[in-house]
């Protein structure tokens, strides 16, 4: 079994970098967590397992090309 990527590490900020966008949240309440009602996306990080996925959210996201490509998708289907 292959070992997990090494996070990246940028000004002691420990991040994996995501490779798919795969469903996004719009919460309609405020959270401890979330406190300003941000979109939340489900995401896949690299050379990590499908039950590794995570709900992350937008202010976290370090994709702006995934998430520009994915809006788009959304935008597609509605």
């Amino acid at each position: 079994q292959p070992c997990p990527p090494r996070p990246i590490v940028k000004d002691q900020d420990v991040r994996w970098e995501i490779t798919k966008l795969l469903e996004v949240h719009y919460p309609k309440r405020t959270s401890k967590n979330n406190p300003n009602r941000e979109p939340e996306y489900f995401v896949r990080f690299e050379g990590l397992k499908d039950s590794d996925d995570q709900w992350v959210l937008a202010g976290d996201l370090n994709a702006p090309d995934l998430l520009r490509d994915f809006e788009r998708a959304q935008a597609k289907t509605q």
